[in-house]
């Protein structure tokens, strides 16, 4: 029998939902290094409370889809319903994963020594440039790069 609908549920998913876009909004201007370290581990416990969410409301597809109906037909109501469950824990699995990418990249964060002078005032260090052999009037500088 289909469980009735949960008010909280859909006040938690909007809060969420306003929790997410301040953090989007808040992180595309400057950040200290200590910030940027706390983002990333927040974003990293986020993805892993989102893959909860999307697992939970899969099972909740998965356990209703009996009792769904797609315009009258119950048959039809129970493909969507098992469907939407699979989409929902494929993309509970590319959050996972997405989440491991994240989680490395807070690690290596984390290795990090920013020491002053900050970014504002640093001179920021270029990866070297390929360089291509010099050549004058056709012959080799005779330079061995």
């Amino acid at each position: 029998m289909p469980t009735p609908p949960d008010p909280t549920t859909a006040i938690a998913a909007d809060s969420a939902r306003v929790a997410l876009q301040r953090l989007a909004d808040a992180s595309r201007g400057s950040m200290e290094p200590a910030e940027a370290y706390q983002l990333l581990g927040a974003v990293h416990a986020g993805m892993a409370s989102l893959d909860a969410v999307l697992r939970a409301v899969a099972h909740w597809h998965d356990e209703e889809a009996p009792y769904a109906h797609t315009r009258g037909s119950q048959a039809t109501g129970h493909a969507d319903a098992s469907a939407a469950a699979t989409h929902l824990r494929d993309a509970a699995a590319l959050i996972s994963q997405a989440g491991a990418i994240v989680d490395a990249a807070w690690a290596r964060n984390g290795r990090i020594s920013w020491p002053p002078p900050t970014r504002q005032t640093a001179t920021p260090v270029r990866p070297p440039q390929p360089q291509s052999p010099t050549r004058r009037g056709g012959r080799d500088d005779g330079l061995h790069r």
